[in-house]
């Protein structure tokens, strides 16, 4: 076998395993040390930044028996990787730099071969975010890259199965450690305190729907129009974000559906309301995946005038090439929030399947 074919080899391994295929794992609680220069500006807030990385930390603690400690920030600690793994300091140095075209990189550093465990302990490591301000336009996706490389440092690789927070190329962006996510950690260090079935939701990130808004005020916003099948709908989009009109409507995603276009969700239509007074409203819309759980959120504010519908308000929420890895029942919730937490309200679910085969 050549050297080529054996590298294709490892790689393939590797993916269907979900682990480094250079076996090894952490014995001790993983000590993260933050490093805030070089932070982009909306990253600046040091303790708003320990937030998220305990965030992304303690997701992997709730499904296995890993363990991270993060430290007091520290601007003078350096990345020791290149020395001996005896002249490390056994701390993980999560810092922003400039990574190429890369969101972010991770990676944790062998020790010798331990002969009590029959493999080589990592006794270091590194977590690398971009300084490119542009990496991460809002916190989910810092989020989620902090998770998905916390994974790398404990020991993941790549995942084969779209399914997971662990798969790339196309990176699907899922919250929350999926089924062989879980399996895979616990592989490596066991199960967590509290039990939990791998296969089964966890309920503390389910995204939990409220009550339904008065059916007067559901039939204002989302009334069908001659345009328009429903009131709300789901097309695709060829140009940009900002592309004008309501595109080609669609009931799923299929595998005839093209690659490479946007996903649009349209609230509503373009005809006279005679009667009907203007509206304003404070509204969330949420996406959620076919788990139940959140995956992104957009907060608009709706100004609907007088006799019409609440026309022109759209969100360009996901490319078909990721919703296409992860099949099943995606839903869009309009939430209406005007009256603060305790009034909050349900104005639409909309589900969208989408029947593809990885």
């Amino acid at each position: 076998m050549g050297p080529g074919s054996r590298k294709e080899s490892e790689r393939t391994a590797e993916a269907a395993l979900g682990l480094f295929r250079d076996f090894g794992r952490c014995t001790d609680p993983v000590l993260l040390v933050y490093d805030p220069d070089n932070a982009p500006k909306q990253y600046a807030d040091t303790a708003y930044m320990l937030e998220i990385l305990d965030n992304a930390a303690s997701e992997w603690e709730k499904v296995s028996g890993i363990r991270f400690l993060i430290l007091d920030p520290d601007s003078s600690i350096e990345d020791d990787s290149a020395v001996l793994p005896q002249l490390q300091d056994g701390l993980v140095r999560v810092s922003w730099l400039p990574t190429d075209s890369f969101a972010g990189r991770a990676s944790p550093e062998y020790g010798p071969i331990d002969a009590a465990f029959g493999y080589r302990p990592f006794v270091d490591g590194r977590v690398e975010l971009s300084s490119d301000a542009g990496a991460f336009p809002d916190e989910e996706v810092l989020k989620r890259v902090l998770f998905h490389k916390l994974g790398h440092l404990a020991g993941l690789g790549h995942a084969e199965n779209p399914n997971t927070v662990m798969y790339a190329n196309p990176y699907n962006r899922l919250r929350h450690p999926r089924e062989d996510d879980i399996r895979a950690m616990q592989v490596l260090y066991g199960p967590p305190a509290m039990p939990l079935t791998p296969s089964m939701p966890f309920d503390e990130w389910l995204y939990h729907v409220p009550i339904l808004a008065t059916q007067s005020l559901r039939n204002r916003l989302f009334q069908p129009t001659e345009e328009l099948e429903h009131g709300a709908v789901f097309s695709l989009r060829d140009g940009g974000i900002s592309a004008n009109g309501v595109g080609q409507q669609i009931h799923e995603i299929s595998e005839t559906t093209p690659d490479g276009k946007l996903l649009r969700f349209n609230l509503g239509g373009i005809d006279n309301l005679d009667g009907k007074d203007a509206l304003i409203l404070e509204t969330q819309w949420i996406l959620t995946d076919p788990s139940g759980y959140e995956y992104k959120r957009k907060t608009v504010l709706l100004d609907c005038a007088a006799g019409s519908f609440c026309e022109g308000y759209y969100w360009n929420f996901l490319n078909t090439n990721i919703l296409k890895t992860v099949p099943g029942t995606w839903h869009i919730h309009i939430i209406d929030v005007s009256n603060g937490p305790g009034e909050v309200r349900t104005l639409l679910t909309m589900p969208l399947d989408v029947s593809t085969i990885p």
